[in-house]
Order: C-alpha cells, then sequence, then structure tokens
C-alpha cells in the first residue's frame, strides 16, 4: 500500500514539471513571436534640436572683435556708466535693499547712416528695484566702427513703466525708428520725461502712449515727429514691448 503511494506521488510530481516545462516554453515563443516595437521607432532627437535652434545672426566683419558683453555703456544710472561681464552687472543696494540689474538682451546689426556700412544696435535691460521695481527701462545703444574702434552713434532710453513711461515699441527699418512710450512723454537728452494724464493714478497706470519718429544719416539722429494716442487698457504692467530692426 505504500508503495503505491509513493508510486502516485512520482506520477503527479512528474506531471506538474511537465506541466510547467510546457507552460514557461509556450511563453517564451510567445515573447520571441513578438515585433521589436521600442527598437522600430525613429529617433527624433536630431530633428527636435534643429527645429528649436535659432540661426546665429551674421556679425559684419568690422564687429567680430567688439565684445558687446563684456563692454562698458553710459546710462543715466547713478553711476553714469556700467560695465556687463558676460552680459550681465549687478549694482546691489545694501542700505535700502534691492539694487540695479543690467543684461544683455540681443545686438542687431542695421545700416542705419545710409552709407552701406552696418551699425550694431544694442538691447540692454535695466530693472531697478527698492521697495519694489520699476519694472524695467530699456537701452539702446548704436554703435559704428572708426578706426577699427566703436564709437557711439546715438543711443535712447524708454524710461519704466512704474513710473510714468516704459517701453511699447521700438522699430528700426533702415534709417527709419519709431519709438513708443507709454504716457505723455518727451525727451530731455536721452532720458525720456513722462507724466500721467488726467484720469489715471497709481503704478504703471497709462491711458495713452506717445509714438516718436527719428531719421538718420551720417551726421546724427533726428526727431522728425511726436504724437500722442490713446491707450484703452489703461495699464502698462507686464506688456510685451516690441522690439524689431531690419533693413526693411
Amino acid at each position: 500500500m505504500k508503495r503505491a503511494w509513493l508510486l502516485v506521488l512520482v506520477v503527479t510530481f512528474g506531471a506538474n514539471c511537465a506541466s510547467r516545462t510546457t507552460w514557461q516554453a509556450n511563453q517564451q515563443a510567445t515573447q520571441n513571436a513578438q515585433p521589436a516595437t521600442e527598437s522600430a521607432k525613429p529617433s527624433t532627437a536630431d530633428s527636435d534640436e534643429d527645429a528649436s535652434s535659432e540661426p546665429e545672426k551674421e556679425v559684419p566683419a568690422e564687429f567680430k572683435e567688439v565684445d558687446f558683453k563684456n563692454f562698458t555703456y553710459p546710462a543715466s544710472f547713478e553711476k553714469g556708466r556700467f560695465t556687463l561681464k558676460g552680459g550681465l552687472y549687478e549694482y546691489p543696494r545694501p542700505e535700502g535693499g534691492g539694487g540695479d540689474d543690467f543684461e544683455l538682451r540681443g545686438v542687431d546689426f542695421v545700416d542705419l547712416t545710409g552709407d552701406g556700412k552696418k551699425e550694431a544696435v544694442v538691447q540692454i535691460f535695466w530693472l531697478s528695484c527698492g521697495g519694489s521695481c520699476d519694472g524695467g527701462v530699456h537701452l539702446f545703444y548704436v554703435y559704428s566702427i572708426r578706426q577699427n574702434k566703436p564709437v557711439l552713434f546715438w543711443r535712447i532710453e524708454s524710461g519704466s513703466p512704474g513710473y510714468g513711461g516704459g517701453l511699447k515699441s521700438f522699430v528700426i527699418k533702415g534709417q527709419r525708428t519709431i519709438l513708443e512710450l507709454f504716457n505723455n512723454c518727451r525727451y530731455k537728452g536721452m532720458t525720456p520725461v513722462c507724466t500721467q494724464t488726467k484720469g489715471e493714478f497709481g503704478k504703471f497706470s497709462a491711458l495713452v502712449y506717445t509714438r516718436f519718429l527719428f531719421e538718420s544719416g551720417g551726421r546724427g539722429v533726428a526727431l522728425k515727429k511726436r504724437e500722442v494716442f490713446p491707450f484703452p487698457p489703461g495699464d502698462a504692467k507686464n506688456y510685451q514691448s516690441e522690439v524689431s530692426i531690419s533693413n526693411d
């Protein structure tokens, strides 16, 4: 009787092992039969990189050795000038908190004088903060090359939107420059003086904007026209300024 039970156990165990071995073989065969979908997918890394990259701006030969990221610029800043290092300059104010930050935003090349040679138009953003920030001032510098050195041809500032000014747009097309500032503005030298109109109140308020038309030639840049237009939104805070520079 004992031998009969042992025989039953051996037969049952052998059947289970055979069944498990058959199931594993079937699973392996099924996996091998599935298509390798991951390896068949095309790689998009190169195409994505090409699509996101922007073409580099062509730099005229005479400006190849000018490093505008490490350069000293004049401004209405209290020190009268500032020097960028790596495209940045920070001036902390420990006595009152906050400070001034200058950042290079871009360099474009355009024939502003009409002599067939291009000038460099440098854009710098200046943010001043104390108890709060002023919204930022746009600084524009135009440099020509004379005797292999950059020489300032023209510069102009936008004023800040937080305190009665601020840039709405700056467009250069050849020898014509259209500059628009929030509120009612006039220029005193290179710095605007802007006043809010009746009914405006508070920081960043603007019910009108001023448009300036400048024309340039070999001797300099001259103001040709000034106009004031309504600005229905009435608020210049977080406004996305337009900047366009071309010979077209």
